[in-house]
C-alpha cells in the first residue's frame, strides 16, 4: 500500500532527482521457491522517477524496515526491487499534468505583438525604385512610429 501521494517530474531534472515513496506491507510474502514470510506492518522506503512516454512512475525498492512486538527493529536492510499497479504493469500508472499552456499563451501574445510591430514599421517606411534599384526611406515625422515597431517586432522575438 502506497502511504504517500506523488508528484513525479518527467524532465531531466527529476530524472536525476528520484521522489521517496512510502509503501507498506499489507499481506505476508511469497519469496523465490515458493517461501512465505509474514512481513505484514513493515515499511519500504522506495523511490520514483515520473516516466511520460508511460504515463508512469517507475519505482525502485530501497529499504525495508520491521519492527517487532517489542519494539525492538527486527529487520533493517537494504532490498532491491520494483513495484506494479494493480494493472500488473511495472510502475505506478499516473495522470500527466501538462503545464505548457501558459508557455503556449505567452508565445501566442508574443506573436501578435511581433506582427503589430512588424505592421507599425512597415507603414512608416516608404520604398521607392528606380535605375540603381530600390531603397527604404522612413518620413522624419514616422520616426517614432517607426521605431515603436521595430521595438515591439525585437522584443516579441526576445519572448518567444
Amino acid at each position: 500500500m502506497l502511504l504517500t501521494g506523488f508528484d513525479d517530474s518527467t524532465s531531466g531534472e527529476g530524472k536525476n532527482n528520484p521522489e521517496p515513496r512510502l509503501l507498506r506491507i499489507q499481506a505476508p510474502e511469497v519469496l523465490p521457491n515458493d517461501v512465505k514470510a509474514n512481513l505484514r506492518g513493515c515499511f519500504i522506503i522506495a523511490e520514483a522517477v515520473g516516466r511520460l512516454n508511460k504515463e508512469r512512475a517507475d519505482v525502485r525498492l530501497v529499504s525495508l524496515s520491521c519492527i517487532g512486538r517489542n519494539g525492538q527493529a527486527v529487520i533493517d536492510t537494504t532490498v532491491k526491487g520494483f513495484v506494479t499497479d494493480s494493472d500488473s504493469k511495472v510502475g505506478l500508472s499516473g495522470r500527466v499534468v501538462s503545464k505548457m499552456g501558459a508557455a503556449t499563451a505567452r508565445a501566442v501574445v508574443a506573436d501578435i505583438f511581433g506582427g503589430a510591430g512588424d505592421a507599425l514599421q512597415a507603414s512608416s517606411l516608404t520604398q521607392s525604385t528606380s535605375a540603381l534599384g530600390t531603397t527604404t526611406i522612413v518620413d522624419s515625422d514616422q520616426l517614432a512610429k517607426s521605431a515603436a515597431g521595430g521595438g515591439l517586432a525585437e522584443g516579441s522575438k526576445n519572448l518567444q
